[in-house]
């Protein structure tokens, strides 16, 4: 342990920005809200800003209507999106989705080519490690100014990312009424042990659907 560190901060994978900056990271919970660290200089693209998002935006009609296309039940949050590319002065944004959300990349790259005013989507075909892992890299070398991560993350912090970036978690409303009701059409032994399972990716974007189905059937 050197320079009087804390025990165990000697092993963070990513120290960042020491001076003010331990609270860059985006939260996806607080939709409209994010820090705010200014100008990068020399006109490069802004990596946070502090306001709202706009009535503007959220009650465009077109963009609602462009919004519509996409599945009801994702939170894809265009409308922060929007908004941030357009603080932030993007001209060229990378879009990077976990295989499962892909097909929807067309449809967004379009809506933010409308309504954000970026020139060019690269939307990244390939994975690194794993869906959570962020491409800054590639983003960068492909000359993006911007980079959008769709999904579960690891949340490499912003700072320190090679470009300015934006994590969308993409929310997965469920019906728990109707899967409750279909689990109990089902099996109608109050008795039956049931274990809701599935592979952890898709438990960061269920798990609020899961915990609920399960109080109730408790």
């Amino acid at each position: 342990m050197e320079n009087g560190a804390p025990p165990g901060d000697e092993a963070r994978k990513f120290s960042g920005v020491q001076a003010g900056t331990s609270g860059a990271i985006v939260s996806h919970s607080t939709a409209n809200k994010s820090k705010d660290a200014g100008n990068t200089g020399g006109g490069a693209v802004r990596r946070f800003v502090r306001q709202q998002v706009p009535d503007d935006i959220l009650h465009n009609d077109q963009l609602n209507e462009a919004i519509a296309v996409l599945p009801a039940n994702y939170n894809f949050e265009i409308h922060k999106t929007v908004w941030r590319l357009r603080q932030a002065g993007a001209r060229t944004v990378a879009l990077q989705f976990p295989e499962g959300l892909q097909m929807y990349a067309c449809a967004i790259a379009d809506i933010l080519e409308t309504f954000a005013g970026v020139e060019h989507t690269l939307v990244m075909g390939d994975v690194t490690y794993g869906a959570c892992c962020i491409d800054d890299f590639s983003a960068s070398a492909l000359g993006a100014d911007f980079l959008v991560h769709y999904g579960h993350s690891c949340l490499v912090p912003v700072d320190v990312t090679g470009l300015p970036c934006l994590y969308v978690f993409v929310d997965i409303a469920v019906d728990v009424d109707h899967l409750v009701a279909t689990i109990k059409l089902n099996f109608k032994d109050p008795g039956t042990k049931l274990v809701l399972a599935g592979g952890w990716c898709g438990f960061l974007v269920l798990g609020r659907a899961v915990g609920s189905t399960s109080a109730v059937l408790t």
